[in-house]
């Protein structure tokens, strides 16, 4: 296994914030129960089986049954998330 990272940690709202700055609005996150993982995924054009493995995989990090573990290889990348994000939303 694998393990990506970017150059630093970020958290939902660091990425909300960079966000924001990007496209000159607020973006603000919300937490959504997971029930409506799967439906929202859908909507935003993923599979009904990928949208599922993404609710497992949040579920399993949220209920302590996965997480980083640096065993194996670990990989950090050297672009910002903010770089990222720009990239993604231009």
């Amino acid at each position: 296994m694998i393990e990506l990272q970017g150059p630093q940690q970020y958290s939902m709202n660091d990425a909300a914030a960079a966000a924001s700055k990007i496209v000159g609005r607020p973006v603000t996150t919300k937490v959504l129960p997971f029930d409506a993982v799967v439906p929202t995924l859908a909507q935003v054009g993923f599979s009904q089986n990928v949208a599922g493995l993404f609710r497992e995989m949040l579920e399993a990090f949220a209920n302590g049954r996965a997480g980083w573990e640096a065993k194996g290889r670990s990989v950090t990348g050297k672009v910002p998330l903010a770089e990222v994000l720009r990239r993604g939303l231009a």
